[in-house]
């Protein structure tokens, strides 16, 4: 990272730490701050319990136990974890001339319907759900995408394993992605580089693992029982059936996202053509 670029981040940083001290808690964060009290034993035996009650997604509940209690902790993390997304994007969009295309960067990435960016990033439990295992799994990608072609180091190895441990246990369709994402890297990797391929076919099987724990919880299945009208469609039509669904929430509630990221994309495309 230049250091040209290192304002921008931390500008980005100090403005979103400010932002969250001035957010309360809000919906069931304030079930979640009265169930535990902040201690964190009881937080995982919350989470344990509900493994087997409620839901798979066992990391997830644990941190949302703790945050929603020690919400200053929450206000720290969670503009890091906005400014690492904020940080791949620069890196991936390389030498920029126009600086501005970092602003738009940052207001893409914030510009999402009131309702979806109350959900997503200001709920406690709805940002650790959803934003918190997008921000690893984007950071871990990016991570190999640029060290692609470099020797892995011990640290590396105890990054992904931890990733693959917990990256799983946050949301089934995170953690679907990055089972997914392991088995791509790993067919990349096999004729390339045979070590690399090991690496991530290990990597493959402990996510596999990992949400395979998740998703064959009794809480998880308790939880899928209850939607007894939609477990009863074929996977044909349940994808059908909410093709409306994914054309709201992807294009029309976040027309404003897509227009920015989209100048965004041709700038830093033009800039590599230029070149």
């Amino acid at each position: 990272m230049k250091k040209s670029n290192v304002k921008y981040i931390v500008f980005v940083l100090l403005f979103l730490i400010f932002i969250y001290f001035l957010t309360p808690i809000s919906g069931d964060d304030y079930g979640c701050y009265n169930s535990t009290n902040g201690n964190i034993i009881e937080a995982f035996r919350s989470a344990w319990g509900m493994y087997f009650s409620w839901e798979g997604r066992f990391v997830g509940r644990i941190l949302i136990s703790i945050f929603a209690y020690y919400k200053f902790i929450f206000n720290i993390i969670t503009p890091i974890l906005i400014c690492s997304i904020f940080i791949v994007g620069i890196k991936l969009m390389g030498e920029v001339k126009n600086k501005g295309m970092y602003f738009l960067l940052f207001m893409a990435l914030i510009l999402l319907n009131c309702d979806m960016f109350a959900q997503v990033y200001t709920w406690v439990a709805g940002s650790v759900t959803y934003l918190y295992p997008t921000a690893i799994l984007i950071v871990y990608f990016a991570y190999i995408y640029f060290k692609r072609n470099e020797k892995f180091k011990c640290y590396d190895y105890l990054l992904f394993l931890i990733v693959n441990i917990i990256g799983t246990m946050f949301v089934e369709n995170i953690g679907c992605s990055l089972v997914v994402g392991n088995f791509l890297l790993m067919l990349y990797f096999f004729k390339k580089d045979k070590n690399k391929f090991y690496v991530f076919l290990g990597c493959f099987i402990t996510s596999a693992i990992s949400l395979s724990v998740m998703l064959l919880s009794p809480g998880s299945a308790a939880r899928s029982a209850q939607n007894v009208d939609f477990n009863s469609l074929s996977l044909f039509e349940k994808v059908f059936g909410n093709l409306e669904n994914f054309i709201k929430y992807l294009f029309t509630r976040n027309l404003m996202l897509l227009l920015v990221m989209l100048v965004v994309i041709n700038g830093s495309l033009s800039n590599s053509v230029g070149e």
